[in-house]
């Protein structure tokens, strides 16, 4: 989801509590070695965040979800989105309102994770995998089409590389997630990226940040070979990998 449009933080805060015990995810870590690109697209075996893991206390801002919402609510299922609303735990439909567009999310509100979640879960509930690859690749083209627009795509085409949008990737995560240390770093043609330490993590979110790296590149105007999952949360792992495979500069 994260590319660096972002508007003022100027509406109430409407998240969780913090996690008082959570570890500070702040500090830069070393950069690791870059594991080798996988062709095989990896199996998702189940939604949501790892069994083992707690409910998530961290917080989502409103930009990563509201354009998503809002596609789903004007070209997906409109009649879907406004009964998952309504099974929501009573907490969360405070926060929405699915008569306003993208359901009342404001982009520059900061919203529970456990809100998304709950919402994800009942919009992708019963999905196949090939369903949901659809769905996370049009919804997530949805949300870079509101982020990256107008000169905003033209000054990433100018002026961002692959290697100038990873030594930047952990302060563009801080602007959509709270928790979560981003590591990436490029090898040749293949841009790596990992994720550890995400209290938020959910799978079909996952999902739409690998769409989201393979539209940034081709923002920047390069030519994207494939995206391919390294680990993952959802198979059990404890960081979520991406690498891009980019085609030779000319």
């Amino acid at each position: 989801m994260p590319s660096s449009s972002d508007p003022d933080d100027t509406q109430p805060d409407v998240s969780a509590p913090a996690d008082p015990g959570a570890p500070a995810d702040r500090s830069p870590a070393p950069r690791p070695a870059p594991d080798k690109p996988r062709g095989a697209r990896l199996r998702l075996p189940m939604l949501g965040r790892h069994p083992r893991d707690p409910p998530p206390q961290d917080r989502m801002k409103g930009i990563s979800i509201a354009a998503f919402v809002q596609w789903y609510a004007t070209s997906g299922d409109p009649e879907r989105l406004r009964a998952v609303i309504g099974r929501l735990r009573p907490e969360h439909q405070a926060l929405l309102a699915p008569e306003r567009p993208s359901a009342g999310i404001i982009a520059s509100t900061w919203y529970p994770s456990a809100l998304v979640h709950e919402l994800l879960d009942g919009l992708t509930e019963g999905l196949s995998e090939r369903e949901l690859d659809d769905l996370a690749e049009r919804g997530e083209g949805a949300i870079m089409d509101a982020t990256l627009h107008g000169t905003h795509r033209l000054f990433f085409r100018m002026l961002v590389t692959p290697e100038r949008y990873a030594r930047y990737s952990q302060a563009l995560w801080g602007r959509f997630f709270d928790s979560g240390r981003v590591e990436s770093w490029v090898d040749g043609r293949t841009v790596s990226n990992r994720v550890s330490g995400w209290r938020g993590y959910h799978c079909f979110i996952c999902k739409m940040n690998r769409e989201a790296l393979r539209i940034i590149h081709q923002a920047m105007g390069e030519e994207v070979l494939g995206v391919d999952a390294g680990d993952c949360r959802a198979a059990g792992a404890l960081s979520c990998v991406t690498h891009v495979r980019l085609a030779p500069r000319r």
